[in-house]
């Protein structure tokens, strides 16, 4: 992928949330770290493809601190989850969700 793809896909996610937040007022935004494909995979590989981007839920996290921003999706452990909080806690992720890698 080329970095003005993904700058481009941040800016519009940056502009979605603004938006909610300023004139719906939601204060609380759970982000998948993965770029959904609405057509052509099938859900087990939309689960795969494209990969996980935790790296952007944690730009959001940067660009609205007075949002409570939490990460989802690819976080297996606790472990990861203490690093994530860890890291990026104190100003950019509020918190940290496991999903379906607690039951595996």
């Amino acid at each position: 992928r080329h970095v003005e793809d993904d700058q481009a896909a941040f800016d519009s996610l940056c502009s979605f949330i603004r938006t909610v937040s300023e004139e719906g007022g939601v204060r609380r935004f759970i982000v998948h770290a993965r770029h959904a494909v609405l057509s052509g995979l099938s859900p087990r590989k939309n689960r795969r493809i494209p990969p996980l981007r935790p790296d952007l839920v944690v730009r959001l996290g940067y660009e609205f601190p007075e949002l409570s921003i939490i990460l989802n999706g690819g976080v297996a452990d606790l472990s990861q989850v203490t690093d994530l909080l860890a890291t990026h806690g104190s100003g950019a992720l509020d918190g940290v969700m496991v999903g379906r890698a607690v039951a595996a």
